[in-house]
Formats: structure tokens, sequence, C-alpha cells
């Protein structure tokens, strides 16, 4: 419970809450009113800085899938036929190194036989 909220902010879970009839309060100082956008949090776990460029088109689609599915109010979450149905899954956009042989990777196992 405590990531979730660092991750929507304590107002947003306060209105979460009360749509359910329930009370959310912390006394966390990590926990901020706020909270931090999924694109952020993507930037910041990648280890790179929001200036280095955009997201690719293909975090863009994960990061939107993501925000469905994670939608607080349950009248607006994705649907699991939704879901099925997103463009994630639907068409996907394919980042540049899919596809690339991994350096060292010729398809060889360290017998010289080809990998199946």
């Amino acid at each position: 419970m405590i990531e979730i909220a660092s991750i929507f902010g304590r107002k947003r879970m306060k209105v979460c809450a009360a749509m359910h009839g329930s009370v959310f309060e912390t006394n966390i100082e990590t926990i901020g009113d706020k909270g931090f956008t999924l694109e952020r949090i993507v930037v910041w776990a990648s280890c790179r800085e929001k200036e280095q460029g955009p997201l690719s088109g293909a975090e863009g689609q994960a990061i939107a899938f993501l925000e469905g599915l994670l939608e607080l109010d349950p009248q607006k979450r994705l649907s699991a036929k939704e879901a099925l149905n997103h463009e994630f899954f639907v068409t996907p956009e394919l980042d540049e190194l899919v596809g690339e042989e991994v350096e060292g990777d010729d398809g060889q196992d360290g017998n010289g036989e080809v990998d199946r």
C-alpha cells in the first residue's frame, strides 16, 4: 500500500478511499501529495534523464496500458476485454533493438551447433 501511495500520491489516494467509503491517512513523509507519473518512474528506473530524449513508442504504449490498468477509479479502469484490445497488444510498436543480435551471440551453442 505504501508503494501504491508513493506512486499515486496522498491526494489521489484520499479521493480513491472516499469513493469506497473509506479514509486514507498516513504520516509517512516520503508519500508526497502529488505522486509521480509512470513516465517519470520509467525514466528514473532506466537511469536516464528526461533531457536525453522522449520515451520510445513501445515505452509510451506500455505506459498508456499500465495507466489504464492502474486507474484508481474503477469506472475509468480498463476492463479485461478493453485491456486485451489495447494497442499495446493489437498494434505494438517495436523498439529499434528488437530483432537485433546480441553482441557475441552468433546463434550457436558452445559446441558450434546452431541454437533452435
